[in-house]
Parts: C-alpha cells; structure tokens; sequence
C-alpha cells in the first residue's frame, strides 16, 4: 500500500473518531441531570423507620395518676348508683340502685364486673410498667362507661314498660278530658336525664289523676 492512500485511510478514521468524540460530549452536556440513586433510595427508608418508631410509642402513666382515676371513677360511679329520681310519693329518697333491686333487674345492670375493675386498678403491682399503668386507666375508664350506659338504660327500659306503659298510659287514656293535660310521656333515651323526664312525667301525670279522682 502506498504511503498517499493510507495517509487518506488514517484521515478518514479520524474523522469518524473526532465525529464520535463530538457526538458524545454533546449528549452529556445536554441530557437532564439525575439525583444519585443512594440518595433517594435512603430517604423512604429512614421515612418509614421514623414512622414505625412513632407507632409503636405507647402512653405511659405514673401510679398517681391510676390513683386520681381510681378516685374519679369511685366517686362517679357512688354518685350514680345513689341518685334518687323520685321528689315525693312512696318512692322518694330510694336510690336507683334500690328502685332497680325491688324489681329485680339489677342482672341487667352487671355492676360485679365494675366493682371488680375498680379493684383490680385500686390493686396494682408495685412492679407495673408505665405502660400498663396507661392501659389500666383505659380500661377503668371505658368499664366505668360501659356500666354507666347499662345502669341508665336497663333504669329506662324497665320503667317505660312499668310505669309508663302498663301504668300511667292507661288512666290517661281511661279519662281523656281531665287527664289530657299531662300530654305525651318522654321518649325513651336510654340516659339518666331521659329517666329523670320519664319520672318528672309519671308524678305529674300522677297528681293530675288524683286531682280528677277527686273532682269526680
């Protein structure tokens, strides 16, 4: 091969390399800028690390603290079961807990299970966690709730059907010209106020049919 034809061979490789070498530097300058990978790989991991941290931190409680709530409920919970509904008539002074017991619905009521939480919280190890003492106050709480909720409902059920119902409703619809006057008894809310409406209802119905007795 003569020395003029490789010369152009020689020319002609280096023009495709300078072409090559051109064509690249111009896509690196010119394509979008790309975050490193371990970057954004590391920030929804310690993301979620934060997060499960957060989750799993229970409430903490001290032991005077199970005490003031121990305290709470018992007050509430002998304030409720010593109301007295009635303001005259046979049954004036008697504590709901005594009017439930004559008619013998004090099943309903399950007032073992709050006493017996009342003591399990008033009884707790020397040795209980902050947490656990948190979980204890939860529990007193929620039991004293739910026995509060049955003692007004299981009041309201059994004196609608007694007293309003089977009692009252009838000597109001046996004289409506004179015992119109006491209207419609309150509906039956299942809560210590609809209970106290329903009595309130039954002594004024009641002195309305003493009143027409005795005007007859």
């Amino acid at each position: 091969m003569d020395k003029s034809r490789l010369g152009r061979i020689l020319a002609a490789i280096g023009v495709v390399i300078a072409l090559a070498l051109a064509g690249w530097g111009l896509w690196t300058v010119t394509r979008p800028a790309k975050a490193p990978a371990k970057a954004t790989a590391g920030a929804p991991a310690e993301t979620a690390t934060r997060k499960k941290a957060t989750e799993g931190k229970r409430p903490t409680a001290t032991y005077d603290e199970l005490a003031a709530a121990v305290q709470d409920v018992s007050n509430k919970y002998r304030s409720e079961s010593g109301y007295t509904p009635y303001r005259s008539g046979p049954y004036a002074g008697m504590s709901i807990y005594e009017l439930l017991d004559m008619t013998d619905d004090m099943d309903g009521v399950d007032d073992d299970a709050m006493a017996d939480e009342i003591k399990t919280a008033d009884t707790m190890p020397d040795d209980t966690s902050p947490e656990d003492l948190a979980a204890e106050i939860t529990r007193l709480r929620n039991a004293y709730d739910a026995w509060d909720r049955r003692l007004w409902r299981t009041a309201c059920d059994r004196f609608e059907e007694q007293s309003v119902t089977d009692g009252m409703k009838p000597v109001v619809q046996a004289n409506p010209d004179c015992m119109g006057a006491a209207g419609d008894p309150p509906a039956n809310q299942g809560t210590k106020e609809s209970y106290q409406a329903m009595v309130d209802w039954y002594e004024n119905a009641a002195d309305l049919s003493a009143r027409c007795s005795g005007g007859a």
